[in-house]
């Protein structure tokens, strides 16, 4: 429960700070004469005192390892995408039969890493046209050291991968 805080002050005549009285939502009053006020609560008293304004703090905003991670990895754009993110393209052009292409389509599927529309599409035209013509439409098999072959003379090592 929260408790709302209503703080009264009461002057004398000459316009002195004599007694602060604190009310909260369940009707419990407490009163303090000002010496004591300012002995007890020396920094409430000083803001109290003060004519500064306040700003309310709605929310806080905390980034996680993950996220500070994601930000030292150098951009997307230096490093291609087949190296970072392989799509189901990717690892359907590495199966050698209609089958593992399938499994590999329901595990996808089941990670939600492929919308089921992409799903139906990619497993509709497998079955239509064959595993085979699906993968040289799509770049060719990718057998043993692809990807040795193919970034070699490139340097990524400067680079952070997931």
């Amino acid at each position: 429960m929260r408790s709302e805080r209503i703080m009264k002050k009461r002057e004398n005549k000459n316009g002195l700070l004599n007694e602060i009285e604190i009310k909260d939502d369940d009707g419990l009053t407490i009163e303090y004469k000002e010496e004591e006020f300012r002995d007890k609560f020396p920094k409430l008293a000083e803001e109290m005192g003060s004519q500064t304004k306040t700003i309310k703090i709605e929310s806080i905003k905390f980034e996680s390892k993950k996220e500070e991670d994601e930000k030292s990895i150098a951009p997307k754009k230096d490093i291609p995408n087949e190296l970072i993110n392989p799509g189901a393209t990717d690892f359907i052009r590495r199966c050698s039969s209609i089958e593992e292409a399938f499994e590999i389509l329901d595990f996808l599927l089941k990670r939600n890493e492929i919308t089921k529309l992409k799903y139906g599409k990619i497993k509709k035209e497998i079955t239509r046209e064959g595993l085979k013509k699906f993968i040289e439409k799509c770049g060719g098999f990718k057998g043993s050291g692809y990807y040795e072959k193919k970034y070699y003379k490139k340097d990524f090592t400067h680079q952070k991968f997931k």
